[in-house]
Protein backbone atom coordinates (compact mmCIF):
# COMPACT_ATOMS: atom_id res chain seq x y z
CA UNK A 1 0.00 0.00 0.00
CA UNK A 2 1.61 2.95 -1.06
CA UNK A 3 0.04 6.94 -0.54
CA UNK A 4 2.27 8.96 -3.28
CA UNK A 5 1.61 12.63 -4.18
CA UNK A 6 2.64 14.36 -7.66
CA UNK A 7 2.73 17.73 -8.71
CA UNK A 8 3.60 17.25 -12.64
CA UNK A 9 2.09 17.16 -15.80
CA UNK A 10 0.98 13.34 -16.16
CA UNK A 11 2.35 13.89 -19.85
CA UNK A 12 5.76 14.50 -18.33
CA UNK A 13 8.20 12.06 -17.09
CA UNK A 14 8.69 13.68 -14.30
CA UNK A 15 5.23 12.66 -13.26
CA UNK A 16 6.41 9.42 -13.38
CA UNK A 17 9.64 9.57 -11.43
CA UNK A 18 7.86 10.48 -8.93
CA UNK A 19 5.73 7.99 -8.52
CA UNK A 20 8.26 5.98 -8.88
CA UNK A 21 10.70 7.59 -6.39
CA UNK A 22 7.80 7.04 -3.40
CA UNK A 23 7.09 3.50 -4.06
CA UNK A 24 10.99 2.83 -4.39
CA UNK A 25 10.97 0.22 -1.52
CA UNK A 26 8.20 -1.51 -2.55
CA UNK A 27 8.96 -5.28 -4.11
CA UNK A 28 7.80 -7.19 -7.10
CA UNK A 29 4.74 -8.73 -6.16
CA UNK A 30 5.10 -12.57 -6.80
CA UNK A 31 2.31 -14.88 -9.16
CA UNK A 32 1.24 -13.80 -12.55
CA UNK A 33 -1.56 -11.85 -11.38
CA UNK A 34 -2.30 -8.64 -9.90
CA UNK A 35 -5.10 -7.19 -8.58
CA UNK A 36 -4.62 -2.75 -8.33
CA UNK A 37 -6.79 -0.23 -6.98
CA UNK A 38 -5.82 3.15 -7.85
CA UNK A 39 -7.90 5.99 -5.98
CA UNK A 40 -6.68 9.63 -7.47
CA UNK A 41 -7.75 12.81 -5.72
CA UNK A 42 -7.36 15.55 -8.17
CA UNK A 43 -8.22 19.40 -8.44
CA UNK A 44 -11.19 19.91 -11.26
CA UNK A 45 -8.85 21.67 -13.69
CA UNK A 46 -7.12 17.87 -13.62
CA UNK A 47 -8.56 15.47 -16.89
CA UNK A 48 -8.30 11.95 -14.34
CA UNK A 49 -8.63 9.71 -17.12
CA UNK A 50 -5.47 11.29 -18.77
CA UNK A 51 -3.78 9.64 -15.38
CA UNK A 52 -4.04 5.93 -14.96
CA UNK A 53 -2.28 5.07 -17.96
CA UNK A 54 1.00 7.15 -16.47
CA UNK A 55 0.75 6.06 -13.14
CA UNK A 56 0.47 1.98 -14.01
CA UNK A 57 4.13 3.03 -16.33
CA UNK A 58 5.50 3.99 -13.29
CA UNK A 59 5.10 1.04 -10.69
CA UNK A 60 7.54 -1.46 -12.02
CA UNK A 61 8.65 -1.72 -8.61
CA UNK A 62 5.70 -3.75 -7.82
CA UNK A 63 5.07 -4.85 -11.20
CA UNK A 64 8.32 -5.81 -12.21
CA UNK A 65 9.95 -5.56 -15.61
CA UNK A 66 10.63 -7.91 -18.48
CA UNK A 67 14.39 -8.49 -19.19
CA UNK A 68 15.34 -5.76 -21.37
CA UNK A 69 12.59 -3.47 -20.80
CA UNK A 70 12.94 0.60 -20.97
CA UNK A 71 11.96 2.10 -17.56
CA UNK A 72 8.28 2.59 -17.75
CA UNK A 73 7.42 -0.20 -19.52
CA UNK A 74 6.53 -1.98 -16.54
CA UNK A 75 4.63 -5.91 -16.76
CA UNK A 76 1.11 -4.23 -16.68
CA UNK A 77 -0.29 -7.31 -18.43
CA UNK A 78 0.17 -9.07 -15.01
CA UNK A 79 -2.95 -6.58 -14.07
CA UNK A 80 -6.25 -9.03 -13.92
CA UNK A 81 -8.17 -7.08 -11.54
CA UNK A 82 -8.55 -3.17 -11.88
CA UNK A 83 -10.51 -0.54 -9.98
CA UNK A 84 -9.92 3.46 -10.98
CA UNK A 85 -11.66 5.68 -8.41
CA UNK A 86 -11.67 9.28 -8.17
CA UNK A 87 -12.44 12.44 -6.03
CA UNK A 88 -12.65 15.94 -7.18
CA UNK A 89 -11.45 18.35 -4.56
CA UNK A 90 -10.83 21.66 -5.61
CA UNK A 91 -8.17 22.35 -2.56
CA UNK A 92 -5.80 20.65 -4.17
CA UNK A 93 -4.75 22.39 -6.84
CA UNK A 94 -2.59 20.90 -9.05
CA UNK A 95 -1.62 18.04 -6.74
CA UNK A 96 -2.26 14.84 -7.30
CA UNK A 97 -2.86 12.57 -4.96
CA UNK A 98 -3.30 8.62 -5.56
CA UNK A 99 -3.89 5.43 -3.11
CA UNK A 100 -2.14 2.48 -4.68
CA UNK A 101 -3.42 -0.97 -3.17
CA UNK A 102 -1.79 -3.99 -4.89
CA UNK A 103 -1.87 -7.60 -4.10
CA UNK A 104 -0.99 -10.57 -5.55
CA UNK A 105 -4.46 -11.66 -7.59
CA UNK A 106 -5.69 -15.15 -6.13
CA UNK A 107 -8.57 -17.53 -7.66
CA UNK A 108 -11.30 -15.45 -5.76
CA UNK A 109 -10.73 -12.70 -8.16
CA UNK A 110 -10.15 -14.68 -11.44
CA UNK A 111 -13.25 -16.54 -10.84
CA UNK A 112 -15.12 -13.15 -11.08
CA UNK A 113 -14.50 -13.64 -15.11
CA UNK A 114 -15.61 -16.84 -15.09
CA UNK A 115 -19.22 -17.63 -13.54
CA UNK A 116 -22.22 -17.52 -15.29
Amino acid sequence: MFDVTTTASASMSVYKEQIRDQIMPASRLPGDGVALQLAFVVGPSRAWPNLWKPTIDALGAILGHDDGAREWNARDGRITDLGLHCVVDPTVGSVVRIAIRASPAGPASLRRFHTR
